[in-house]
C-alpha cells in the first residue's frame, strides 16, 4: 500500500507499507526502488518503504488508511 506522508519542505512524499506474501524474503529497498521507478513517474516513487507483518485492516477486512498513514507519522 502507498500512502503519502508530510514533509515540511517537500509537500506530500509517497510511502510504499509492504506485507510480503508467506515465506517471501525481503529484497531491499534499493531493488524495489528499481523495479517501480521502471514503471512509474518519479512523483510516485516511494521515498520510503516500510516493511510489516500485516497490514492494518479495519473490520470489513479493507485497508485502514488512517492506521496505515499512523503507523508510517510512527516509523518517521
Amino acid at each position: 500500500a502507498v500512502e503519502r506522508r508530510m514533509d515540511k519542505r517537500l509537500g506530500e512524499l509517497p510511502v510504499a507499507v509492504i506485507q510480503l506474501a508467506s515465506g517471501a524474503k525481503w529484497p531491499g529497498a534499493d531493488a524495489l526502488e528499481k523495479h517501480v521507478r521502471d514503471r512509474l513517474p518519479a512523483t510516485h516513487v516511494p521515498v520510503d518503504w516500510i516493511e510489516v507483518d500485516e497490514l492494518p485492516r479495519n473490520r470489513s477486512m479493507k485497508l485502514d488508511r488512517p492506521g496505515l498513514r499512523a503507523l508510517i507519522a510512527e516509523k518517521a
